[in-house]
């Protein structure tokens, strides 16, 4: 799964979150003003595959109790 800086055709990442924390993948979003986020995946044709045997996409975001 990678995390994509373009959101739509219309819509680009504006924050990162995890940029300079090696032990986390950098996640690019779109935060909205109201605190909203739009955030894109590109899976990979497995990834795909998985989910298209069993239906279900899991995700978890962990905020460690702060705002993300």
């Amino acid at each position: 799964m990678k995390p994509l800086e373009q959101i739509t055709d219309d819509l680009k990442a504006n924050v990162k979150y995890a940029e300079h924390q090696d032990e986390y993948l950098t996640l690019p979003v779109h935060k909205y003003p109201n605190g909203m986020l739009a955030i894109a995946l590109e899976l990979s044709d497995e990834e795909i595959e998985e989910i298209g045997k069993t239906k279900k996409l899991y995700m978890s975001v962990h905020t460690f109790n702060q705002p993300l």
